[in-house]
């Protein structure tokens, strides 16, 4: 809730966009394609990529269009999207299909062509609104019948219903009849949602889909939509460096390309399917490059924690040295360790023995595995300061792979941020072996528990507390204000 708050605040603030609007007795005109342009696209000016989107959402049903970031993807998916909507309109109006708007607009008001914008989650979803939006000229604009924040449902001239939809709960996604959908970063949207929920809501009336997204591996959208030779589908593939509009994403591609791992680039600058191929940490070294013997000076110290029982569980302390670089110095992993001795045992080895342990070592708190909640509530009883990490796979990993690339120092020296002390046996392993799922795109979950434990620690650290990450690499990893508030 406190993210949604933030996130309506943020809209109100762009412009007038949240204002809740009435109108009753509406005329049920809208304009024709070229008079929509000439009003409403005015500053459109498409680079090539967004011209051959264009050009697909004319003949196709599916069009996917796989982007890199800052690629303006969103950008002219919104604008293609409502082209396609004016489209849609006029092909009725000519069919002689007329809308007679009704005294009042309610929830239960029959639209005349109905559409659905999907986002992964309403913090991701805002972007989709604040295109439509910036196309229409904000709530005010002659196009708009009324708009209620609070149902997510946009109602423009000539009945068209445009309501926005977040995946997360695919319960909620029940309807039939759609005429379009527009998917946005569509990679992180479960297939099975795409396959139960919105692919069966536009089949009664064929109705048609734009995707949008950077890729996330060789996922269900290269599987089921990209990999695909049919009528009717298209693909539309945009780097960062082909929006032209913005000139100086060429020298920040290379830079990016310096400071980020091969993968991370490849996916978020290149839009490349392959980035998730092979070796996750292709920087990581076991050498001198990484592995260390000694610690530097450590101003503040902090643990990740990977639970375990059959499998083993992992504790990572890690500390933060005065000159900005962070150190895996010391690791506990164990299997079959019970969270707590038993009652009235002595001497008997426990999880909560351990973080007692790495809390007299001057570790100030842990960052854990949130899907044991009753584990982290029972540490907290015992005084231990035991947190529930982000668990989110994908940013955790690009942050770790984008600390362990050397980078050019001011000194002239290659060196990563991220080392490990060479006691860490079991996590300097699982660095060198952890490996992508060529088909999923996923990491392969297999001798992962230090490496979890490590993501738990230092991605949550990064995103709460904003230490070791500078806005430069905050931005390129995409750590934007909106999920920094979530």
């Amino acid at each position: 809730m406190r993210a949604r708050n933030y996130i309506d605040r943020a809209l109100a603030s762009i412009s007038p966009l949240i204002r809740k609007v009435e109108s009753a007795g509406a005329e049920s005109a809208f304009p024709t394609e070229g008079a929509f342009a000439e009003q409403y696209l005015k500053t459109y000016r498409p680079h090539d990529a967004q011209v051959s989107l264009a050009n697909a959402m004319v003949t196709n049903r599916f069009v996917v269009v796989v982007a890199g970031r800052r690629s303006g993807k969103t950008y002219g998916g919104g604008r293609e999207f409502l082209k396609r909507i004016v489209r849609d309109f006029n092909a009725a109006r000519d069919r002689g299909e007329v809308w007679t708007p009704p005294a009042t607009i309610s929830k239960e008001t029959k639209p005349h062509l109905w559409y659905w914008c999907v986002a992964p989650t309403y913090a991701l979803g805002i972007y989709q609104r604040r295109e439509i939006f910036e196309v229409l000229g904000g709530v005010d604009s002659p196009l708009i019948l009324r708009y209620s924040s609070s149902e997510n449902a946009l109602w423009l001239r000539g009945g068209i219903l445009i309501e926005f939809k977040t995946a997360d709960n695919p319960l909620r996604l029940v309807g039939s009849g759609l005429h379009g959908a527009w998917l946005d970063e569509a990679a992180r949207i479960k297939a099975a949602t795409w396959e139960d929920n919105l692919r069966p809501a536009l089949s009664d009336r064929l109705g048609w889909s734009l995707f949008t997204t950077t890729p996330l591996g060789k996922n269900w959208v290269y599987q089921d939509l990209w990999d695909v030779e049919r009528e009717g589908f298209a693909n539309v593939h945009f780097r960062t460096v082909d929006n032209t509009s913005l000139p100086h994403l060429v020298k920040e591609v290379e830079e990016a390309r310096g400071t980020l791992s091969r993968a991370v680039f490849k996916r978020n600058y290149e839009a490349s399917f392959d980035a998730f191929e092979g070796k996750i940490f292709e920087s990581y070294l076991d050498d001198a490059t990484h592995v260390v013997r000694s610690l530097p000076v450590i101003y503040r110290r902090f643990a990740g924690i990977d639970w375990g029982h059959s499998n083993p569980g992992s504790q990572i302390e890690i500390g933060l040295s005065v000159d900005g670089y962070l150190y895996a110095y010391r690791e506990d992993y164990v299997r079959e360790l019970p969270l707590t001795p038993p009652p009235n045992s002595l001497g008997v080895d426990a999880w909560t023995n351990r973080f007692q342990a790495a809390r007299d070592r001057g570790v100030d708190h842990a960052w854990a595995d949130p899907s044991e909640p009753s584990n982290i509530i029972l540490c907290r009883q015992r005084k231990l300061d035991v947190r529930r990490a982000d668990n989110s796979v994908n940013p955790g990993i690009d942050l770790l792979a984008t600390l362990l690339k050397p980078v050019m120092r001011a000194d002239g020296v290659l060196r990563p941020t991220l080392y490990i002390h060479e006691s860490c046996e079991n996590l300097r392993r699982e660095l060198a072996s952890y490996r992508w799922d060529d088909k999923t795109g996923k990491p392969v979950k297999q001798d992962d528990h230090s490496v979890d434990a490590l993501r738990y620690g230092v991605y949550t650290e990064a995103k709460k507390n904003r230490l070791f990450v500078t806005k430069e690499i905050a931005d390129k990893l995409g750590f934007d204000a909106f999920e920094l508030a979530a």
